[in-house]
């Protein structure tokens, strides 16, 4: 796993689709390398390790092709990366109402723009098996 503070190869097709900027620290995946223009916190590792999992899985530009273009493969790909970081979340932040905010984040994110509004709160909260 890399690090980088440059843009990835595909920023400017996310930048169109999904109206993200470069400017508001939004985090990258291609291959095997983290494109982000500041520091990447812990929890959010947990989260990018699984795209580099699934992008290792589908070979990188097939992934970034079909995310682009199936919202359905894009949902199931990142449920699975939030579920991720939503483990890295319940091992590791002990304060409960820390815990919760972050959770809380999480499932906004997921119901967010940034992914194209592929779901909405309350099917995003169960996706990520938190209607336990």
């Amino acid at each position: 796993m890399e690090f980088s503070k440059e843009k990835p190869p595909i920023y400017e097709q996310c930048a169109e689709q999904f109206g993200v900027k470069w400017k508001d620290r939004v985090i990258f995946t291609y291959g095997d390398t983290i494109h982000c223009k500041v520091k990447v916190k812990p929890q959010k590792i947990a989260h990018e390790k699984t795209h580099i999992k699934q992008q290792l899985e589908y070979g990188v530009e097939e992934w970034w092709r079909m995310y682009f273009f199936d919202s359905n493969f894009r949902l199931e790909q990142e449920v699975e990366a939030y579920k991720e970081e939503i483990l890295w979340i319940r091992e590791n932040i002990w304060n409960m109402k820390d815990r919760k905010a972050r959770i809380e984040k999480v499932t906004r994110d997921l119901c967010s723009p940034m992914y194209g509004n592929i779901v909405n709160y309350k099917k995003a909260f169960k996706l990520l098996g938190l209607n336990k």
